[in-house]
């Protein structure tokens, strides 16, 4: 099975690969984008019929524009298979979820919403936690199994390995 990795058909950015790279780089941020632009527009409209939405959207935009740029540094690494770009992908979509959590929770707790429109609204937001943490689970995983992924980022985890075994050598810790 080693040799089958080290052949070339199995190396470089292609397939869903290129597919992570792609709406990394490109996709996540136009929607982004919109989604700020839209949010953007909310904040600013006149009048503000529910307290509290004034706090919850700044938490989104940040939010959604932390997720742009580490998309595109994250998505840029991968398309060059940089070192330490595996690892910067798995942080992703860590991140990913963690925002959406956070977004979710903020606009739960800090808008004061009424009553029937909470309950629909925590119903929407255990949907978008839910989606997003299947979004990231099929891509950690495809990062974790893939052939591809690991052929072509094997040279930077070797390396990386070696490094750990050097440093827990230098330091007097022998496994």
């Amino acid at each position: 099975m080693q040799k089958d990795l080290l052949e070339p058909t199995f190396r470089g950015v292609y397939g869903w690969l290129f597919l992570l790279c792609f709406l990394l780089v490109i996709i996540r941020p136009l929607f982004g984008l919109v989604q700020i632009t839209d949010l953007y527009r909310l904040y600013n409209e006149p009048p503000r019929p529910i307290e509290g939405l004034h706090a919850a959207i700044p938490v989104a935009i940040l939010g959604i524009g932390t997720l742009m740029i580490a998309g595109i540094y994250v998505g840029l690494r991968l398309w060059r298979i940089k070192p330490g770009a595996l690892g910067l992908a798995y942080a992703y979509f860590l991140l990913e979820l963690a925002v959406t959590i956070i977004v979710v929770a903020s606009d739960y707790v800090l808008v004061d919403y009424p009553s029937s429109t909470q309950r629909s609204l925590l119903s929407g937001g255990i949907s978008q936690i839910t989606i997003t943490l299947i979004w990231c689970g099929v891509w950690i995983a495809y990062l974790s199994n893939s052939k591809r992924v690991s052929a072509t980022y094997r040279p930077y985890i070797e390396d990386f390995e070696a490094w750990l075994e050097d440093s827990d050598t230098s330091m007097g810790r022998q496994n």
